[in-house]
């Protein structure tokens, strides 16, 4: 069962601002994917990885669609 965050839940947890997360993920430098409806959520194991420094999957680009 994978964990997904919101991106108002990744600006906090990385303490960027407001619209940050989502900013990144459009222009490919946080990994994310994209739900039916169009919103985007992050798994919650890309960012604990990003949070311990561990940046190789940052740059990864986007999984696209639900279920990736």
């Amino acid at each position: 069962n994978v964990e997904l965050l919101t991106s108002r839940e990744v600006d906090r947890l990385l303490r960027y601002s407001p619209g940050k997360a989502t900013r990144l993920a459009r222009r490919g430098l946080l990994p994310y994917i994209t739900l039916p409806g169009g919103d985007i959520r992050f798994r919650q194991r890309d960012i604990e990885q990003i949070i311990e420094g561990d940046t190789s999957t940052a740059g990864a680009g986007a999984d696209r669609g639900a279920g990736s």
